[in-house]
């Protein structure tokens, strides 16, 4: 019976662990993002994070996917202080961090392919991967 237990417990880990969430904002004046939403990743959320991209970076090459990633851009602007960020979904396919932006400097750039993985830096926990860990460090402690 625990033996099933674990089983449906990974099933459920491994379910959960397909679709990629990321966080989504927008940042024009000072690049903090406030108000942050994690988001899932599907294709008009990559198609929405590409026009944010495409209105700092016209000429990045567009090239549509199936599978996405998390991407972070940080820009400040040449004759201001004044900071734009981006986080959001996009193709895997994309290279976000490639090329030149006008009337700024690209200062932060990343891509990730992990849950939440752009966020602020904030400790972030599964608890669907928490509960699979003490599920299965359960099933070993009473087997042994």
């Amino acid at each position: 019976m625990k033996y099933v237990f674990a089983l449906i417990v990974a099933l459920g880990l491994v379910s959960h662990a397909t679709a990629l969430s990321c966080f989504v904002c927008t940042s024009v004046e000072d690049g903090t993002c406030d108000g942050e939403q994690l988001v899932e990743c599907d294709a008009v959320s990559a198609a929405s994070g590409m026009a944010l991209l495409l209105a700092l970076k016209p000429t990045i090459q567009v090239l549509p996917s199936t599978n996405y990633k998390c991407y972070k851009l940080v820009a400040e602007a040449k004759q201001s202080s004044s900071q734009a960020a981006i986080k959001s979904c996009i193709y895997d396919t994309v290279a976000v961090c490639e090329g030149t932006i006008a009337n700024a400097d690209q200062k932060e750039c990343y891509t990730c392919e992990e849950d939440g993985c752009n966020g602020s830096g904030r400790l972030r926990t599964s608890y669907m991967a928490l509960l699979g860990l003490i599920v299965i460090s359960w099933v070993i402690g009473n087997k042994y």
